[in-house]
């Protein structure tokens, strides 16, 4: 047996506990990416904003997660909603999953004019397709996978609520609420019905705050918790350093999974660059050598009377947080 044979092997062993606990992608850089995990943050901004987000997981293995997003939300801040769009491509070995969810939030002031309620309704499909022909066999033609060629599409709701400041935000979310069948079964065969399994909803609670240290430095912790049934309680922090709003340095601890560094770069007033690499630190790290994660930010004033566009509403304030 070669050592890509073994790579699969532990893969696979290691997806056979997660396929029926977690299985919405993974994301370093959630806070630029919120979109992404709570509906309601649709609009938030008053601006246009669009975030391409690129991971690949476990560099070095054959098959490991590649995740590519792209999300976009606008305001209509005349009557308080807010619209956005994302697009989610994800693979995992011969599995590929595309979906697009459509988010709509209503925005309102609770205690002054400084803070924002949010409430977001989020609508997805989700596409899932699974060539079991490509999968290289020690048996040649075992009847479990010759000819079983898998593609189907899922439907889902989500739902979230967000409330920020100018410093601070809290938010709870569940992009998908309904548990669904995302895999055919095929009756004809006991083999192939036990290969169809269930998505299950994701709820996230995430929190972020920043301290203003000095004029040339700011301080913005963060936090995610991640509840999926069947799975641990898996929580997220996060610590950043910002430089004259232009620079941010900053690091995280993903709960008995990995510790991240990552870096931002302001390259223009509407246009932002994020890096992030996860090490592993779990017993899988022996055959991998991290996990790297790239992001691009936009944002676009379309308000002709903000006299200085770029402390009010370029990128610059929207991946604050």
């Amino acid at each position: 047996m070669n050592k890509k044979i073994v790579y699969i092997f532990l893969l696979s062993v290691l997806f056979t506990k997660s396929v029926k606990a977690q299985q919405d992608p993974m994301y370093s850089q959630y806070m630029f990416n919120m979109l992404a995990i709570n509906p309601a943050y649709a609009g938030n901004h008053e601006v246009f904003g669009a975030t391409a987000l690129f991971r690949q997981q476990w560099v070095g293995v054959p098959g490991a997660p590649q995740t590519f997003t792209l999300g976009f939300d606008v305001p209509d801040n005349k009557r308080g909603f807010g619209y956005g769009v994302q697009l989610v491509g994800d693979q995992i070995g011969i599995q590929k999953t595309n979906a697009v969810a459509g988010s709509f939030s209503y925005r309102t002031h609770v205690f002054s004019e400084n803070d924002e309620l949010a409430l977001g309704f989020q609508g997805s499909m989700s596409n899932y397709s699974a060539n079991y022909n490509s999968v290289d066999l020690i048996q040649p033609y075992d009847p479990s996978f010759v000819g079983l060629v898998i593609n189907t599409w899922t439907p889902n709701v989500g739902a979230g609520i967000f409330y920020h400041t100018k410093d601070f935000y809290l938010g709870i979310s569940s992009p998908t609420i309904l548990s669904a069948q995302m895999q055919q079964v095929d009756a004809t065969s006991i083999t192939r019905s036990a290969q169809s399994f269930f998505s299950i909803p994701h709820t996230y609670a995430t929190t972020g705050f920043v301290f203003h240290l000095s004029d040339a430095i700011d301080l913005k912790p963060s936090a995610m918790l991640k509840l999926v049934k069947g799975a641990p309680i898996e929580y997220d922090v996060n610590a950043q350093i910002y430089l004259y709003d232009l620079i941010s340095l900053g690091a995280s601890y993903r709960s008995n999974a990995a510790v991240v560094g990552m870096a931002g770069l302001q390259l223009t007033p509407n246009w932002r660059i994020g890096y992030a690499y996860d090490k592993d630190i779990t017993g899988f790290k022996a055959f991998n050598t991290g996990t790297h994660e790239i992001m691009l930010g936009f944002a676009l004033n379309r308000s002709t009377k903000v006299a200085n566009p770029r402390l009010m509403y370029s990128c610059t304030q929207m991946y604050r947080f």
